[in-house]
């Protein structure tokens, strides 16, 4: 290998080991014994033999590391290769970066969930975190080759629980890797068909994790995007579900976390950011659902504005849509589908407060312009992100079964419900129209309770009329 560099004086110099000026044409030495002067000037190197065995034992780091690797070719080991490693916990790290390393729309799952690329180089520090991620990859594995969910996933699925309720009880510090380990499970037990029910309990675990991070200082972008999804989990289900309570806190962990409002999914830099999905609003909206009488005032407002940016992230995914074509770019199908689903969501929000403004305005025709507008918006884009099934259009359904509970005509009612029906057959037991008719008996809950409090309040007045009219005869 090469060594250090030896003079730069001519060769007659050299060779009678005199001190080279190395002038040109000829060194000083040469001009004046009128010799001819080579080589002056000419880099030259010393070459020693070295051996694999003679190589220093001393360890690599840093910057060594990296120049010994890129000149590693000029030593050719002896004897056989070396084998892969294949300790548990590199085999699972690399189980879990294979599955994110796909291609194809249909079954990549970054697009929707950009912390996941994260997760690899956390993996090794808990294990909650390690089986999470092994139970994730495993499952996720068997959805991306169209194969049935085999019994050693639903047995990791099981460990992976086991090693959350341990977690909770004894892991006090590292509430991130345990914040995201529930929403990977959350995310298995969809895939393996595991009973809705126990989301309640995965979500009370959330929410005992984020009490204890609400007095903590989180800076790191990985922790920004662990907190506002978990939060969003848990807004969407308790808008179905009564039982689970929003703390005031979490405004406040939003202003203190999350910096400056920036639209859930969808980049600032595009200028189609949303203020409906963010935390700070997606928060009041539990409340418009279960008791609209209290903010009607608010709940106008938020429809407005949920209306007017639906309409202009529709017609920007609508451009987006006519521009892909088969040689787009997998980033630029990624960001197409992305927002495509932020899009759906919007439209949801959008379907869900109009819903609920028209009970208490059943006389107000934009209204119900408004809501066909959204509708038809709906079945738009699952027709579209229909090529993008399953993983692609993951949050497809859930417009799909606000639209129906929204719609008022028999036609649009039923193009919906093909079409849920159709998305239905992605997932065994997925049950989405299930979701859509428990959706429109609580609208028809809240009209009625709208027509009693009418009926009260009139029976009111009129007792009030009577007593009146004795007190004045």
């Amino acid at each position: 290998m090469a060594g250090t560099p030896s003079s730069r004086g001519c060769d007659a110099c050299r060779e009678q080991k005199k001190k080279c000026d190395a002038l040109k044409p000829a060194c000083s030495r040469c001009a004046r014994l009128q010799i001819p002067c080579v080589g002056a000037g000419q880099r030259r190197f010393m070459f020693k033999v070295q051996t694999a065995s003679s190589r220093s034992k001393r360890p690599i780091t840093g910057s060594e590391d990296h120049d010994q690797e890129i000149g590693s070719s000029s030593v050719i080991p002896f004897g056989h290769p070396s084998s892969p490693p294949s300790n548990a916990m590199t085999l699972a790290t690399g189980a879990f970066v294979s599955v994110l390393e796909v291609d194809d729309p249909r079954y990549d799952v970054t697009g929707w969930t950009v912390f996941l690329n994260e997760i690899p180089r956390r993996m090794g520090t808990s294990n909650l975190l390690d089986a999470s991620a092994k139970t994730f990859a495993s499952t996720l594995s068997a959805v991306q080759s169209k194969q049935p969910q085999p019994v050693e996933n639903l047995s990791q699925f099981g460990n992976a629980l086991q090693t959350l309720r341990g977690s909770l009880v004894e892991d006090k510090h590292q509430i991130v890797d345990s914040l995201c380990a529930i929403y990977l499970i959350l995310l298995c037990q969809g895939w393996l068909s595991e009973s809705p029910g126990q989301n309640v309990n995965h979500i009370n675990g959330i929410m005992h994790l984020l009490n204890k991070v609400s007095d903590k200082d989180w800076r790191g972008e990985f922790e920004r995007q662990i907190l506002v999804t978990v939060c969003m989990v848990v807004i969407f289900e308790s808008i179905a579900n009564p039982s689970i309570k929003l703390s005031p806190w979490l405004v406040d962990l939003k202003k203190t976390y999350y910096g400056p409002e920036k639209p859930w999914g969808v980049d600032d830099h595009r200028g189609i950011g949303t203020q409906t999905i963010t935390v700070e609003h997606m928060v009041k909206i539990p409340g418009y659902f279960q008791e609209p009488e209290l903010h009607l005032h608010d709940l106008r407002s938020s429809y407005h504005v949920a209306f007017s940016e639906s309409k202009s992230l529709c017609a920007y995914v609508t451009a987006m849509a006519e521009s892909i074509t088969p040689k787009t770019d997998i980033s630029s199908f990624r960001a197409y589908v992305r927002i495509q689903g932020v899009a759906s969501v919007l439209v949801s929000i959008g379907l869900l407060l109009g819903t609920i403004l028209r009970i208490f305005e059943p006389g107000n025709e934009l209204l119900k312009i408004e809501s066909a507008f959204l509708i038809s918006e709906v079945a738009k884009i699952a027709t579209r992100a229909s090529s993008y099934r399953p993983l692609g259009a993951i949050l497809i359904p859930l417009s799909l079964c606000t639209a129906w509970a929204a719609a008022d005509g028999a036609g649009a009612e039923a193009e919906i419900e093909r079409i849920v029906r159709d998305y239905e057959t992605d997932f065994p037991d997925a049950n989405w129209f299930d979701i859509a008719i428990w959706l429109r008996a609580k609208f028809e809950s809240l009209r009625q309770r709208r027509k009693q409090t009418q009926i009260d309040v009139a029976a009111t007045c009129l007792v009030q009329r009577i007593s009146r009219n004795l007190l004045l005869g």
